[in-house]
C-alpha cells in the first residue's frame, strides 16, 4: 500500500508532462498553419496589386483549403468587426483584411499615392485541460502586410 501511494506523484508529473507536450505541439501545428496561410494571402494579394476582388477571394479560398488552414468564426468576427478596427472578415475563410492608404482619409487615392493591405489570420488553441487552466491564451493572431503598390 506504502509503495503505490509513493508512486502518485510521479504518475501526476508524468500526466503534466504529457498535457504540455500536447499543448505545445498543438501550438506549433496551429501557428505553422497559420503563418503559412498569412504568407499565402499577402502573396496572392500582391501578385494582384493590392486589388481585393471575388476571383482572388476564391484562390485565396483553394490556397488556404491545401495548408488545411480554418480558424473559429467566433474568434474572426471578434476581431474584424469593422467598424472599430477597419479589418475586414472574409466570409468563413478565417482571415481578414484591411488596405491602408497613404491617401488622407476624405481624399480619394491618385496615382501619387501608395497602399498596401494588413492580413490577420488567427491560431486557436483548442486542448481541453490547457483551456481550462490558461483561459486567456485561447487566441493569437499573426498578423502581416503587403509591399506597397500604387493606388492607382
Amino acid at each position: 500500500m506504502n509503495e503505490s501511494i509513493g508512486r502518485i506523484p510521479v504518475i501526476v508529473v508524468i500526466m503534466i508532462f504529457i498535457v504540455a507536450i500536447s499543448g505545445y505541439i498543438a501550438f506549433t501545428v496551429n501557428y505553422s498553419k497559420a503563418f503559412k496561410a498569412k504568407s499565402e494571402i499577402t502573396t496572392l494579394i500582391y501578385q494582384n496589386k493590392n486589388n481585393i476582388d471575388e476571383e482572388l477571394i476564391g484562390k485565396i479560398a483553394n490556397r488556404l483549403k491545401s495548408v488545411q488552414y480554418s480558424a473559429d468564426d467566433q474568434y474572426v468576427n471578434k476581431n474584424c468587426d469593422g467598424s472599430e478596427n477597419g479589418y475586414k472578415a472574409v466570409g468563413s475563410q478565417g482571415w481578414c483584411y484591411k488596405i491602408v492608404t497613404t491617401a488622407n482619409e476624405n481624399e480619394e487615392c491618385s496615382v501619387h499615392d501608395k497602399k498596401y493591405v494588413k492580413i490577420k489570420t488567427f491560431i486557436s488553441i483548442d486542448v481541453p485541460i490547457l483551456k481550462n487552466v490558461f483561459s486567456n491564451l485561447s487566441l493569437f493572431i499573426v498578423e502581416g502586410s503587403t509591399k506597397t503598390t500604387s493606388c492607382k
